[in-house]
């Protein structure tokens, strides 16, 4: 028997190869008798359920900002069937976890629980999509905290320097660009969360995202379930984001800061449109990831900041492209120096083949891991149901990224981040800044 003696060559780095998604399968849709809109996406090998009910229901539809966040995190603090301890009492002993949360578009309530227990979970997630009671005693208790909380957070510069690039950026008087603050807390009412509860919690708004091993008489229970609460009509109106660019400089004081926070950015397209693919590899380049420009620059080579990132955040009004670090508050001039340095550098010089290559497959293995499993395709598919999107949207997405060259970097370096269409908000000691 002959032994190879052969060593790999450490030397050099393995071969890049383009990584490929795994096979995406197209979720099975459908519509129920309650209007309840729902997506499956089968393995009849897990163990787990995931359900996701996904409504319009976000931040954004209501005068004050508080309300739908308030609705959708005391759902689970008692309904008219089950008093809040006794709700909790029986998720706990189902082994459920119960996930709300709330953005600017939409709420989500996400269950998690083994496949035996789902038709004993349904009632209770029945009860609290149709008959939340928004009781006194539970909301005060909560809102006692929420502004607790608030008021924390009102001390550190990041949050001074995200509130005043969000009211810029959309508009103050927009659904997205209003802030809370302690008003917003002290003149919100228990009744505040029914109407809004009624008006927008009905079941033909609702989208079931539902991953593992389904079975369908748990399904048609939740259907029966959710007949009948289309109370009101739903309410739309939302204030549209301004359509005036948001750019200069805004210096938030905070004298007692140690570090000053930085948000540069501006409003770029969907991602439906054409320039959508290309603007992301453009951005993953810049600061979308650990190894990107920002990270080389601001933290490894001059130790500015321990992180800055640039991301792109799609919503339904309005899609940002922003930077964000915290760093010294005595060298924020030189960090906004280096920032403009690289967005520069992206604008005149062509990126590098490797360097291109190496984040396109980056991407390409990031997206891959996100599509791993029905569980990770179902949080993928969260984003995209509601705009009747499903997640063949990443294979074209990839492929595009691949398609797109040094040039086309450059040319959307110069559309997409030109500095003279950014808005550049600093929270911290107040100094002279340019």
């Amino acid at each position: 028997m002959t032994t190879s003696t052969s060593q790999p060559d450490r030397s050099r780095p393995p071969h890049a190869q383009r990584a490929l998604l795994p096979e995406i399968e197209t979720p099975e849709t459908f519509i129920m008798s309650s209007g309840l809109r729902v997506f499956l996406l089968h393995d009849r090998e897990a163990e787990g359920i995931r359900l996701e009910f996904i409504l319009p229901a976000g931040t954004s539809w209501h005068e004050n900002p508080l309300t739908a966040a308030f609705t959708i995190a005391l759902l689970r603090e008692g309904t008219i069937k089950y008093q809040g301890h006794k709700l909790i009492a029986k998720l706990d002993g189902l082994g459920a976890f119960v996930e709300l949360q709330a953005s600017a578009d939409y709420a989500w309530l996400t269950a998690y629980v083994h496949k035996s227990k789902t038709a004993h979970l349904i009632p209770y997630l029945v009860s609290m999509l149709t008959e939340p009671q928004f009781g006194s005693r539970q909301f005060n208790l909560y809102r006692q905290r929420q502004l607790a909380r608030f008021r924390t957070e009102m001390l550190r510069t990041r949050t001074l320097a995200q509130r005043a690039f969000k009211a810029n950026i959309y508009g103050s008087d927009s659904s997205y660009g209003r802030l809370a603050d302690e008003t917003s807390y002290k003149n919100l009412r228990p009744a505040d969360l029914t109407t809004f509860f009624k008006s927008t919690y009905t079941s033909n708004r609702i989208i079931l995202i539902a991953a593992g091993n389904i079975r369908y008489d748990w399904l048609n229970t939740l259907d029966q379930g959710l007949r009948g609460i289309n109370t009101l009509k739903a309410e739309g109106v939302r204030n549209p984001v301004r359509e005036t660019k948001a750019t200069g400089l805004i210096c938030v004081p905070k004298e007692d800061a140690l570090q000053s926070s930085i948000m540069m950015g501006r409003l770029v397209v969907d991602r439906l449109h054409p320039d959508f693919p290309a603007l992301t590899l453009l951005n993953t380049i810049f600061g979308g990831y650990f190894g990107a420009r920002l990270m080389s620059n601001l933290r490894e080579d001059k130790g500015y900041t321990y992180g800055i990132y640039s991301q792109i955040t799609p919503q339904e009004m309005a899609t940002k492209l922003t930077i964000s670090a915290e760093v010294g508050a005595d060298v924020i001039q030189n960090a906004l120096n280096e920032i403009r340095h690289e967005i520069r550098r992206l604008q005149e010089e062509k990126v590098p083949a490797r360097e291109l290559n190496l984040v396109k497959n980056y991407l390409a293995g990031s997206y891959a891991q996100a599509l791993d499993g029905v569980y990770s395709k179902a949080l993928r598919l969260r984003n995209l149901a509601p705009l009747g999107m499903n997640l063949e949207y990443y294979n074209r997405l990839l492929q595009q990224i691949h398609e797109t060259d040094a040039d086309k970097i450059r040319t959307m370096a110069r559309k997409y981040l030109s500095t003279n269409d950014m808005l550049t908000v600093v929270a911290g000691r107040n100094q002279t800044l340019s």
